[in-house]
């Protein structure tokens, strides 16, 4: 997520400025990729659902969580990614229209 702005602006200086006409094109074809709903959507989910999972990815990692915090970090994740498939579509479709709107 950090770096899409990044990608996105070499991207149109290799559009711009590329150096051959194949790299023109090959560069216009991924900006046509990263501009579009399906590869924005699949980028917030994904951000979306590690984000969630990563404390849990984390504390089963070190092997000195108890068994108690692990259950209890496994169903606060459940949790929240049942939340996520209840309630967060809005949210993230609203985000995702804003993005490929640019």
């Amino acid at each position: 997520m950090k770096m899409y702005d990044t990608a996105s602006t070499v991207i149109d200086n290799i559009i711009n400025e590329g150096a051959t006409y194949s790299q023109r094109v090959d560069a216009s074809a991924a900006s046509k990729m990263l501009s579009s709903f399906e590869f924005i959507f699949i980028l917030h989910l994904m951000f979306k659902i590690t984000g969630i999972t990563n404390i849990l990815c984390q504390a089963l990692q070190s092997r000195s969580q108890d068994i108690l915090n692990a259950m209890h970090l496994v169903s606060t994740s459940k949790l929240l990614l049942q939340q996520l498939r209840n309630d967060g579509w809005s949210d993230l479709f609203e985000n995702v229209k804003l993005l490929s709107k640019t």
